[in-house]
């Protein structure tokens, strides 16, 4: 996914392509820019791996947007489509699929919590 950067958000003269996540991060943290948009677990990632460093910067709530996310079977496999579907359908129904997405969410928070703080 390709990473842009600008000094106004949104306004697409001012949108800076950007090669690297941590890039992204290094010139929030120093005041080239003044938002990034990034996916949360990228953002997380780059934090985790660099411990002391982005302690100026965090993550604005509610998030931009949800992605929608898609699931592929080889054709070999189609069979198995009914199945498949059928499991993914009940774990989303019955909100296991949300609570496991919200704990690793939480569990990043912590983390980054943890991180700021020291």
């Amino acid at each position: 996914m390709e990473k842009y950067a600008g000094t106004e958000p949104f306004i697409q003269d001012k949108v800076t392509r950007v090669p690297t996540d941590k890039q992204l991060l290094d010139m929030l943290e120093k005041g080239r820019i003044s938002a990034a948009v990034m996916i949360l677990n990228d953002a997380l990632n780059v934090v985790l791996n660099n411990p002391g460093h982005y302690q100026n910067i965090g993550i604005a709530n509610p998030y931009l947007e949800t992605l929608n996310l898609f699931y592929y079977i080889n054709k070999k496999n189609v069979n198995l489509y009914e199945k498949v579907t059928s499991g993914i359908e009940t774990v989303v129904d019955n909100g296991y699929a949300q609570k496991t997405c919200d704990d690793a969410i939480l569990k990043h928070k912590e983390i980054l919590r943890k991180l700021i703080i020291e």
